[in-house]
């Protein structure tokens, strides 16, 4: 009895397949939809925790990127079309993001290490988890400012630093006052920082 012919595509298929073609685990989003996988649950869930969710860095440089966007179109209709200005105002956004997700995980672990005398099971990479859920506040943001006189932005401020409080005292389970002043320090210190890039 003859062999039935394998067709090119079949061998293609059969191809990738010995390669160890990794199949995407449920709920984890490809690269391309992570902006949308992220509004989509926190439309649906706003202040649930990261818990087992998968949650990528890329989610928040996605926010990061669409806030950037939407402040270059709202300062071109205001007032008008200049490269260098919407350049800068592209990448400062960008580096806000930065800050706050690095920088100010970082220092606000260190605090907790430096006013604790409890053991710690938990470490910034969990505080970062989180910071991630909280990345569409740089959207918000972006959108109050739209708000004259500034009291959109403080909103939006205020409105992510009680999230990270609540953030910070939920990974770490300390108490109240030391997620307070560990979370301060660290929002603290990043808007110096903002400052001062932002005035040189």
């Amino acid at each position: 009895m003859s062999k039935k012919l394998i067709s090119f595509r079949d061998k293609q298929r059969k191809r990738q397949q010995s390669r160890g073609t990794q199949k995407q685990r449920p709920g984890s989003p490809y690269q391309s939809d992570d902006l949308v996988a992220y509004w989509q649950h926190i439309v649906r869930h706003p202040l649930q925790f990261a818990g087992r969710q998968s949650w990528t860095e890329r989610m928040v440089w996605s926010n990061a990127l669409l806030a950037g966007g939407i402040r270059v179109i709202i300062l071109t209709v205001m007032s008008g079309f200049h490269f260098l200005l919407l350049l800068t105002t592209f990448v400062n956004t960008l580096f806000l993001a930065f800050l706050f997700f690095y920088g100010m995980t970082w220092v606000t672990d260190w605090v907790i290490g430096r006013t604790g005398s409890h053991r710690r099971y938990f470490s910034v990479t969990d505080l970062r988890r989180e910071m991630i859920v909280l990345s569409g506040w740089i959207v918000l943001y972006v959108l109050l400012s739209l708000v004259p006189f500034g009291f959109g932005q403080l909103v939006a401020l205020l409105g992510f630093f009680a999230m990270a409080l609540r953030a910070v005292h939920y990974v770490y389970r300390i108490p109240w006052g030391q997620a307070l002043l560990a979370t301060a320090a660290g929002m603290i210190s990043m808007v110096a920082i903002l400052y001062i890039f932002q005035s040189l």
